[in-house]
């Protein structure tokens, strides 16, 4: 596949990684962060385009690897009829391509892309959504250079997806955020706890995590609640979590009637 490449951040890193490493050439690269294009560029081989009116219509594909905000706004630059246009974000609608290029895709990798620690290995799936034929097949192979698993997701699918990662992701690395936080602050090795949290991610691979749900609100323990909630009277966001998520686990799993 010959290629143009829009972005010099996390994940344009990684495309440039995976794609030299598939074997695929780069036609040009560009960014409005010419520092970091041009140490990308050096670092990856790619040919460092001078301008944006530089890119033009014939590689097979440009990718699109900016920022969810800025894929908008680059597309309304681009009037392409020969070249696949695909962007990789989760939550953006792929009919926001629709006015940059004839035929347009989306890859997303489901994996946090950080350019200082790539991931090392291709055992995450990649969403991918085409607006045609010629595109999908344009998209698998781009797929495919960026991992081993291509899932096709239609136009409300894979923004479904892209919320429960940043549920079941961002929020829950969150929460560990909190955790570390709070032995920290009570002089707590938090390597204690880690056994139980990898327990956790352990048993959600093969039993549906309300199967292993645990802890006081399960129980409807609201003595150790109240308890708890007070201990974070000094940490009102962290008391405000603790109070929601509990609240939640209690809905979900409400007491026998007459209990």
């Amino acid at each position: 596949m010959n290629y143009t490449l829009i972005g010099s951040g996390n994940m344009a890193t990684f495309v440039a990684s995976r794609m030299q490493a598939a074997g695929h050439t780069c036609a040009g690269a560009w960014s409005r962060n010419v520092e970091s294009m041009a140490a990308l560029c050096a670092e990856y081989g790619l040919p460092q385009l001078p301008a944006f009116s530089d890119i033009h219509d014939g590689p097979d594909a440009l990718i699109l690897a900016v920022s969810d905000a800025a894929i908008p706004d680059v597309a309304k630059q681009l009037q392409l009829r020969r070249t696949t246009i695909i962007h990789t974000a989760g939550s953006v609608p792929l009919n926001v391509l629709a006015i940059a290029a004839e035929r347009s895709a989306v890859a997303w990798p489901v994996y946090s892309i950080r350019s200082a620690a790539l991931p090392q290995h291709r055992a995450f799936p990649a969403v991918i959504e085409a607006n045609g034929t010629y595109a999908l097949q344009v998209v698998r192979e781009f797929a495919k250079a960026l991992c081993d698993t291509a899932y096709e997701a239609g136009p409300g699918e894979r923004r479904w997806l892209h919320l429960a990662a940043v549920m079941g992701n961002n929020f829950v690395n969150h929460l560990l955020g909190v955790t570390t936080d709070l032995c920290a602050a009570h002089q707590l090795p938090v390597s204690l706890l880690q056994p139980l949290i990898e327990q956790t991610v352990a048993s959600i691979r093969t039993q549906h995590p309300a199967a292993i749900q645990t802890g006081p609100a399960r129980r409807h323990d609201l003595g150790t609640i109240a308890q708890h909630e007070s201990m974070l009277d000094a940490h009102p966001d962290w008391q405000a979590l603790y109070r929601a998520i509990s609240r939640a686990i209690m809905d979900r799993f409400p007491l026998p009637e007459g209990t």
